[in-house]
C-alpha cells in the first residue's frame, strides 16, 4: 500500500472512530498555522455550527483561546470563569453537555481539537481520543508537501 493511502486510510480510520465516540460532535483542526488550520472538520449539529459563526464566537470561545496557548487536556466545565461571552453555555442549550479539549504540537505548528458527546467521557475515552488526535498531527505534518491527490482525499473527508 503506497504511503499516501495509509495516511488517507488511517485517518479515515480516526474519523469513524471520533463519530462513534463522540456522538453530538467534534472539531478538529489539524496543523494550525499562525492562525489558520491546515485541516479542519467540524461535525457538530448545523444549527449550532449557524450559531457559533452567526455570533463570531470563535473570537470569544475560551475553549479556541486554551487550545491556541496549552498544550494538553481540558474539560470544558473548567472554562466556565473564563466564558465571558457565554459561547459554553449556549453550547450546552444547543445539545453540547459534554465537552473536552484537547491541544498537541508545538508553537509553530499545533493541533487542537474539541469533543462532545450526551453522557460523560471515561478516561478510557479521553486516553484513546488524545492518543488519535496525537496520531492526527503526526500524519498530517509536512501537508504541503504531500501529493496534490493525498491533501485533496484528505480534504475530501470533512465529515
Amino acid at each position: 500500500m503506497p504511503k499516501d493511502t495509509f495516511k488517507v486510510n488511517q485517518f479515515s480510520g480516526h474519523l469513524a472512530l471520533l463519530s462513534n465516540i463522540c456522538d453530538t460532535g467534534f472539531t478538529i483542526a489539524a496543523q494550525i498555522r499562525f492562525t489558520r488550520p491546515t485541516l479542519l472538520f467540524v461535525t457538530y449539529d448545523r444549527k449550532w455550527i449557524e450559531r457559533y459563526n452567526e455570533a463570531g464566537y470563535l473570537f470569544s470561545d475560551p475553549v479556541v483561546a486554551w487550545g491556541m496557548t496549552h498544550l494538553g487536556a481540558i474539560r470544558w466545565n473548567a472554562l466556565k470563569e473564563q466564558d465571558i461571552a457565554g459561547v459554553l453555555s449556549d453550547a450546552r442549550r444547543h445539545g453540547l453537555r459534554n465537552g473536552w479539549t484537547y491541544a498537541t504540537g508545538n508553537d509553530a505548528a499545533r493541533s487542537v481539537a474539541s469533543f462532545s458527546r450526551s453522557t460523560a467521557f471515561s478516561a478510557e475515552n479521553v486516553a484513546l481520543i488524545s492518543s488519535i488526535i496525537d496520531d492526527i498531527h503526526a500524519l498530517t505534518e509536512g501537508f504541503d508537501q504531500f501529493t496534490p491527490q493525498t491533501q485533496a482525499a484528505l480534504r475530501a473527508l470533512s465529515v
